[in-house]
């Protein structure tokens, strides 16, 4: 009986492995072959997510960049308008010694149109009118004071925008452009304050002279600087940083 139970087992073990030679190599192939292509869809799937989120990051960079150089022309152009009228104000105020005008050859329209031009108040106004009436002298003296005052006003406060807006718009700013704009900003409160005294008679004589050539000097130094300014801002914009 034990014989016979060898002999079997012996055939079957026999037969298991003859089959195993047949269908055992293709029988791991498949095996083999599942698993790779379990793993392979995994990194297809895994590198998709990948990919997308990829894409998305660089979509949102492209939109933020985008709208930063948006911003920064924007920005650009609204610096140079404030730089530009601060400028523009100040070199008006420096020669306001000059344009004053005389007003003793005008009439009461003349006086109205100027007062209106000024914004003054209803009750400046016809206290400045009833002056005219009674004392010309007076009133074209505080006339002038007064259109004096306006301009020194105007002056400081188209400065005090450039120098705000400068300080709003810094972080749009190249790096080039920083310097010769505090530069610019710089020489035209020291431009402001010498105009003021000059105007205010702190100087006579030799001193006069000196702070005259120094405005002057300055005035050149501005207009330079300005220009220096645009440039860069031009280049900026046309190289689209």
């Amino acid at each position: 009986m034990d014989f016979i139970y060898i002999i079997v087992i012996s055939i079957i073990v026999n037969l298991l492995f003859e089959a195993l030679k047949i269908i055992g190599p293709e029988w791991i192939k498949g095996r083999i072959s599942l698993s790779y292509s379990k793993k392979i869809e995994k990194y297809r799937q895994d590198l998709s997510l990948i990919s997308q989120e990829k894409t998305h990051e660089y979509q949102k960079k492209i939109s933020n960049y985008n709208y930063f150089i948006t911003k920064k022309h924007e920005n650009y152009i609204i610096l140079y308008n404030q730089i530009l009228k601060a400028v523009s104000v100040n070199i008006q105020y420096g020669s306001s010694l000059k344009s004053l005008p005389s007003c003793l050859d005008w009439d009461e329209i003349d006086l109205e149109r100027q007062l209106e031009k000024m914004a003054m108040s209803h009750g400046a106004e016809t206290i400045m009118v009833n002056l005219w009436r009674e004392d010309r002298q007076e009133a074209v003296r505080a006339l002038q004071e007064l259109i004096g005052k306006k301009e020194e006003f105007n002056a400081w406060d188209a400065y005090g925008a450039a120098k705000n807006t400068f300080h709003d718009t810094r972080l749009y700013l190249s790096e080039e452009l920083l310097y010769p704009l505090k530069n610019l900003l710089s020489k035209l409160s020291e431009y402001y304050f010498i105009v003021r005294s000059e105007i205010s008679g702190h100087f006579q004589g030799q001193d006069a002279l000196s702070i005259y050539d120094k405005k002057g000097k300055l005035e050149e130094d501005i207009k330079v600087i300005l220009d220096e300014v645009v440039e860069i801002m031009r280049r900026d914009i046309n190289a689209g940083l």
